[in-house]
This record gives structure tokens, C-alpha cells and sequence, in this order.
């Protein structure tokens, strides 16, 4: 009895030796077998496959402004140089907030002054660079009902965008960043533009993708972002299945 057992045992053993080997032999390379997300990753320039040449998502958002805490020496000097800009389109946008033209169907809503309002969008930045992008979504959701038509307004609406960006909420993000387009004279535009593309990519909807990162390079040429842009367009055009 115990000498059939044993046999049983070896004989099991060796069975399942030739089923590994047989799946080992069998299976897959690993290129074939990657997955649509690892597609993504490597189009993003974020896959351990990514090359020199590819586009490093990473670059995009400090080009954009959106940089990760982690990569610089303290928050304060990750928000500098972002701070500065705004600064900057801050004092152009209060030179001329008084010939702004007001937006269709504006309602009188209250509005704060000038100086609250900047510190206010400030304090929403800082709550986005701190990465609490729920915070930073309400206080930016609360100027805009204060005041829509204030000069940081179509700014406001861009970092919405951004928080829904990077809390992965894609769909909401792209909602965000279509609004930006409603806001005359806005800075943000071509930003919103490489955003969309780039929401799409990670939408896994490449043809859509390619479609925004396009429309950017024709509507907005003079864009800091087309080179970006057209980056984008030939990998995705590369990674394109042949007809």
C-alpha cells in the first residue's frame, strides 16, 4: 500500500513538471502579451520600455506648470517659479480687468476685491501644489461662483482640470478643460488643448487623442506646446496597427 502511494506521488510529481514546461513553451512572448495600459504608459513616456525618445509625461507638466514636489528640494521652491508666472499674468490681468467684456447671461453676483480674490486663488494653488486636489477643486469652484468674469477666472477653471487630472478622473478632467475654451482672452487655452489629448491617451481613446493633440498644432501654431504635440501624433500614428 505505502509503495503505491509513492508511485502516485512520483508519478504526480512528474506530471506537473511537464504541465510548467509545457505552459513555459507554450505561452506568449512578453511582447505580445502586452496589455493596452502598458501601451499607454510607454506612449506617456512612462513605461519601463520608454525610450530617450519618447515623450516623458513628467517633462509635459513641469512645461505645463505642474510640477511634483518630490523632484525639487522643498514645496516653497516647487512653487516658485509657477508663483512667479502667475505673478506676472496676475498684473497684466489687473491692468486690464476694467475693459474686460462681460460673458453672456452674466448675472450681478457679489464679488470680492481684487487683492482677496488673488489671495484666494493663491491659497488654491497652494492647495493643489500641496497635491489635496478635492480642496483645491472647492476653493477654485468658489471663486468662479464669486466672481466668473474676474481676470484669473479661466485660470481657476484650468487647475480644476489639472486636480481632476490627478485624481485619475479623466471623463471629469476633460469636462474641466473644455470649459476653459468658454473664457475670452484666456491664457490657458493651448494648455487645455495638450491636456485634453493627453486625458484621451489615458482614456485609452487614441484616435480621440490624436485628434486634440492635432487640433492643437492647427489651431494654435504659435504654441509652446506643438513640438509636444506633434510628438504625440507620431507615436500615435506609429503605434497605429497597419491597414
Amino acid at each position: 500500500m505505502i509503495r503505491s502511494i509513492r508511485f502516485f506521488a512520483v508519478l504526480f510529481s512528474f506530471a506537473m513538471v511537464l504541465f510548467i514546461t509545457g505552459c513555459a513553451t507554450t505561452g506568449r512572448s512578453p511582447q505580445e502579451s502586452t496589455s493596452e495600459s502598458a501601451d499607454i504608459d510607454q506612449l506617456l513616456g512612462v513605461g519601463e520600455e520608454s525610450t530617450d525618445k519618447e515623450i516623458n509625461e513628467d517633462d509635459v507638466l513641469k512645461l505645463l506648470g505642474v510640477t511634483d514636489d518630490s523632484a525639487v528640494p522643498s514645496s516653497e521652491e516647487a512653487l516658485a517659479s509657477t508663483e512667479n508666472a502667475e505673478s506676472q499674468l496676475t498684473e497684466q490681468s489687473n491692468a486690464s480687468v476694467s475693459t474686460a467684456a462681460p460673458s453672456r447671461n452674466d448675472r450681478i453676483t457679489p464679488t470680492l476685491p481684487l487683492d482677496s480674490y488673488t489671495a484666494r486663488y493663491q491659497e488654491a494653488l497652494q492647495a493643489y501644489r500641496g497635491k489635496n486636489f478635492r480642496d483645491a477643486i472647492q476653493k477654485f469652484e468658489t471663486l468662479l461662483v464669486t466672481d466668473s468674469r474676474h481676470s484669473l477666472s479661466d485660470n481657476c477653471q484650468y487647475w480644476i482640470g489639472e486636480s481632476y487630472y490627478d485624481l485619475q478622473n479623466y471623463q471629469q478632467a476633460i469636462v474641466a478643460f473644455e470649459k476653459v475654451f468658454t473664457y475670452s482672452r484666456s491664457n490657458k487655452d493651448d494648455s487645455a488643448q495638450l491636456k485634453l489629448g493627453m486625458c484621451y491617451l489615458r482614456l485609452n481613446e487614441k484616435e480621440k487623442a490624436r485628434e486634440e493633440f492635432q487640433k492643437l498644432v492647427h489651431d494654435y501654431p504659435a504654441s509652446e506646446y506643438v513640438g509636444i504635440a506633434k510628438r504625440f501624433i507620431g507615436q500615435l500614428e506609429g503605434a497605429a496597427p497597419a491597414p
